[in-house]
């Protein structure tokens, strides 16, 4: 079965075998990262992140070179949980809510990454699309709508609308490609960059590590749904 839209044909053969229900866990689990504070004190979530982390490395999935700064890392969360999570919310604050970038890097807006066009008119593109999909930001969330948690949660609410059209050829084609849309339009567009900029700002070997995560699996998505 084959769409065609402004002369671009796709095709629902293309994306056979996706696993729309592993990307959707990740897009889940990073937007939540990004918008979520860790709580301190407390040893709860370094202990859940030790655990997907030692699942990982279980799997053989990752790249290589992080293996060891994982094992250590899940080694930390095992002997001492609540210290570890101190550190990872200090390490958060600083990556992600600096407001000055003599105190930290930039804070991850793709208005702030990009320079084809000025912040306003990205914003601006950023909401149109939101709109477009009857996706906006909720009551009570006070982020910019570029922030990497939006988008990275935006993306989520992409892939879960194409789960609930399984079995619907047209519709299930329509949200995967308005997922390939955002990827190219947006997230492909600074991302992979932003992540290398912070993660070389981290202080911690652990968020440093979730940060190149997060940019190899985007790079991924650019295969999986943008170049085959």
């Amino acid at each position: 079965m084959e769409l065609c839209e402004a002369g671009n044909p796709i095709s629902t053969d293309k994306y056979t075998g996706l696993d729309s229900e592993s990307r959707l866990a990740v897009y889940r689990f990073y937007a939540d990262l990004f918008l979520s504070p860790i709580p301190v004190p407390g040893t709860a979530f370094a202990e859940n992140l030790g655990s997907r982390v030692a699942a990982l490395l279980a799997s053989g999935e990752g790249e290589p070179s992080l293996r060891t700064q994982f094992e250590h890392f899940v080694a930390d969360c095992e002997n001492a949980p609540e210290a570890t999570q101190t550190e990872l919310a200090l390490d958060r604050s600083m990556l992600l809510r600096a407001t000055k970038q003599a105190k930290g890097p930039l804070p991850p807006r793709e208005g702030l990454y990009r320079f084809d066009r000025p912040e306003k008119e990205t914003i601006q593109h950023v909401n149109l699309f939101y709109a477009r999909f009857g996706s906006g930001l909720a009551e009570g969330v006070h982020e910019s709508p570029d922030y990497i948690g939006i988008e990275s949660a935006f993306m989520a609410e992409l892939i879960a609308a194409s789960l609930d059209a399984a079995g619907n050829a047209d519709e299930t084609v329509f949200w995967i490609k308005a997922q390939r849309d955002f990827l190219e339009r947006h997230m492909l567009v600074w991302v992979p960059d932003c992540c290398n900029m912070l993660a070389a700002r981290a202080n911690t070997d652990a968020f440093a590590g979730l940060l190149y995560l997060f940019r190899d699996f985007i790079e991924q998505e650019r295969f999986l749904l943008c170049e085959r």
